[in-house]
């Protein structure tokens, strides 16, 4: 029997079947990953280490759409919203893949040189290295979270039980539905944490 021109398997493949895998039911397993590969479990193997770095090579799989999207030798402002509306778009089709990442530590190559230009971009602009991190934190906090508020039902908030003149039924009422709630509420508050994050820069540079 002739042998195979290219391998049956390989890391990309694997990383690509398991967001597949994530999409569909929410998680995986490495047996059920190696179903939907049509290979046996033990051929995985051969490749990674085991679930934990299946998911980081998902994670860098995301991480390289998100890459040619931001000019980082722009001004701070324009990079990080750049940088955080590709975070929300890359993320916001895989719901279940948010989920299954906030629970490990980073470690793709990928993704830590993102973070890496991002923590650069935060230096140059005149914040302190001590609260970079917080900063950090809290703009991916915003970003994967704004990435599952995409994901929601085109109603979030059933305010049929509340009365119509109630607080929250009138700003239900006053809002969008669906996606168009989801991506202005995303731009609404990507507005005020920038604005907030300039006027802490005016204030330190005093």
């Amino acid at each position: 029997m002739p042998r195979p021109t290219s391998p049956l398997l390989d890391r990309d493949s694997i990383a690509r079947a398991a967001l597949a895998e994530l999409d569909a039911k929410e998680t995986f397993t490495m047996p059920g990953l190696a179903k939907r590969l049509g290979v046996a479990v033990s051929s995985l193997y051969h490749h990674v280490s085991g679930r934990e770095e299946v998911l980081e090579l998902v994670r860098a799989t995301i991480a390289v759409a998100m890459a040619d999207d931001v000019d980082w030798s722009g001004g701070w402002r324009a990079a990080v919203t750049t940088w955080l509306r590709s975070y929300r778009d890359a993320f916001e089709a895989h719901p279940a893949l948010v989920r299954a990442l906030t629970g490990q530590t980073v470690e793709a190559p990928a993704i830590l040189n993102s973070y890496d230009h991002l923590a650069q971009c935060l230096f140059a602009a005149g914040f302190a290295d001590p609260e970079i991190l917080h900063l950090i934190t809290l703009l991916d906090t915003f970003a994967l979270g704004s990435a599952l508020d995409a994901a929601a039902p085109a109603t979030v908030w059933s305010v049929a039980s509340l009365a119509d003149d109630s607080s929250l039924a009138r700003a239900v009422a006053a809002a969008p539905s669906g996606r168009e709630r989801a991506d202005a509420a995303f731009e609404f508050g990507l507005g005020l944490l920038l604005d907030t994050l300039e006027r802490r820069l005016l204030l330190e540079t005093r």
